[in-house]
């Protein structure tokens, strides 16, 4: 049987009083209208990151040590007892799955447990976290001088139970600007020129079966001193795309030295910066005719002075030209009656500040087709359908056709109901579709080398029969809808039994 390993629980203790604060009663007084409520969270086997505590048992007894009552917590990791007498109480709380138990405040057991005080008609709060590794009280601590070439040292902080404790082991991980640094991982730890600038801190792992619990100390002042690198310029910023007014520049922000380092960037006309436009692309507006666009980059990093570069610049000129088409716009979707059809713009050396569409069906404009989006008719069946897409820009407007597609007739999809009677047959046929629902189907009923057949025109998608002169037995009829322009022929076969 696993040992019971006796372990933290948090000091979070509120009290709340249900009437007007007054004298504590003497212990089991007769009056059971207090309460402790509270809530439990768990470090779980294998984890670091606390979680609710679900089922736990908590066990209630008087501080002389008489068992009260006793609980679980519940899916929310609460827990109550109501229902009290005024008086001194303590608690035990266990989670029998990972062998943990311990008593209320963070003791080992009953004897250094501490005593929750009740007085008539109050409500206690006890919250507590339990762990099987160890809980830290209060953070770890760095003591040394924050500049560079001196050394710093790490305090463990306080922990329950302590972190000698048998089974419980410590790491450490020295961080700067919140940041592992690699290598650091020892009680003490030298400061670099890398430091310069930064904040340090030190976090404080403790770990035990695979769980872990972690705490980290407050940063220390920027560290001073040392001699301060600049960040590099490896591969300077650059400008990407057409110098023309509606036309889209794009920003590289290039290479830089160390390749942590952040970069900001803002777009200049003629040397100034140009307002609001600090992203990753630009677009060329009427203002900018004739002037020279750049990108100016600073690049920062932790440690480093920053630097500024500023790229080649580009000539915007100052004739404002139409549009042209890069990329085609094109169709897609279900290219059938009934479907859904949607034209993409495709690309354009400037950057549209207005689209429309038109529908063409054979090459001609389609009435009223001037959405993104459009779906077949039966009049399109046999037809091909394209979209002519305009776009307007400061420079002017254009036109571009997408590829064709050509429409299929609607699918359908057939029903059929029979009920047999003596010698005969009533069906009735349902045809749904999309396109239209005319027609003709044939009812074909087989009995050996001799066959009933009728042929029924659809009205409004149904068609009915009575089949006559139908042998004894269980039958099979099948009908077929032979189509029509604008939906595709189909068939239903089903059996009935006939008297």
């Amino acid at each position: 049987m696993r040992p019971c390993v006796r372990r933290a629980v948090g000091p979070m203790i509120g009290l709340t009083l249900a009437v007007s604060a007054m004298a504590v009663a003497p212990a089991h007084s007769t009056s059971p209208t207090a309460s402790i409520v509270g809530h439990v969270t768990t470090t779980p086997i294998g984890g670091s990151t606390p979680s609710i505590s679900t089922g736990l048992d908590v066990w209630l007894y008087t501080a002389d040590g008489v068992f009260v009552k006793d609980t679980v917590t519940d899916p929310e990791g609460d827990y109550t007892f109501t229902g009290l007498d005024a008086g001194d109480y303590t608690i035990r709380f266990e989670n029998q799955n990972e062998g943990v138990e311990e008593w209320w405040w963070n003791a080992p057991n009953m004897e250094s447990s501490t005593a929750l005080t009740l007085g008539k008609s109050q409500q206690v709060r006890a919250d507590a976290h339990i762990t099987a590794v160890a809980e830290n009280l209060t953070a770890p601590t760095i003591t040394g001088t924050a500049a560079v070439g001196t050394t710093l040292s790490a305090a463990n902080g306080t922990w329950f139970p302590l972190l000698s404790s048998g089974g419980i082991s410590v790491t450490r991980q020295w961080l700067r600007d919140g940041n592992p640094i690699s290598g650091a991982t020892g009680t003490t730890y030298t400061l670099t020129n890398a430091d310069a600038g930064a904040a340090i801190a030190v976090r404080i792992i403790a770990s035990r079966d695979g769980m872990q619990e972690q705490a980290v100390s407050a940063p220390t002042a920027p560290v001073t001193g040392g001699t301060t690198v600049s960040v590099t310029s490896v591969t300077a910023p650059a400008i990407s795309g057409s110098a023309v007014i509606g036309s889209t520049l794009t920003a590289d922000t290039g290479v830089w030295q160390p390749s942590s380092a952040t970069v900001a960037r803002q777009w200049l006309r003629n040397g100034n910066p140009i307002s609001g436009a600090t992203g990753t692309t630009y677009v060329v507006t009427a203002s900018d005719a004739g002037a020279t666009i750049s990108l100016r980059v600073t690049a920062s990093a932790p440690g480093h002075t920053s630097t500024t570069v500023t790229s080649a610049g580009v000539t915007v000129g100052s004739v404002v030209s139409p549009p042209t088409v890069v990329t085609a716009p094109r169709v897609s979707g279900t290219t059938r009656v009934g479907g859904m059809l949607t034209a993409s713009p495709g690309t354009w050396s400037a950057t549209p500040t207005a689209t429309s569409y038109a529908w063409l069906r054979n090459g001609s404009p389609i009435d009223g087709a001037t959405a993104a989006t459009y779906r077949p008719t039966r009049a399109d069946v046999g037809r091909s359908l394209s979209a002519r897409v305009t776009v307007t820009t400061p420079g002017g407007t254009a036109s571009a056709g997408s590829s064709a597609v050509r429409i299929a007739k609607a699918a359908g999809s057939a029903k059929l109901k029979l009920s047999g009677k003596k010698g005969r047959i009533k069906a009735t046929f349902t045809l749904t579709s999309t396109g239209a629902r005319s027609g003709k189907v044939t009812f074909t009923v087989k009995a050996g080398k001799k066959s009933v057949r009728r042929i029924v025109k659809l009205k409004a998608g149904t068609a009915k029969v009575t089949l006559t002169k139908v042998p004894k037995g269980t039958r099979k009829v099948v009908a077929k809808f032979a189509g029509n322009p604008s939906t595709s022929a189909t068939k239903v076969a089903k059996k009935a039994k006939v008297r």
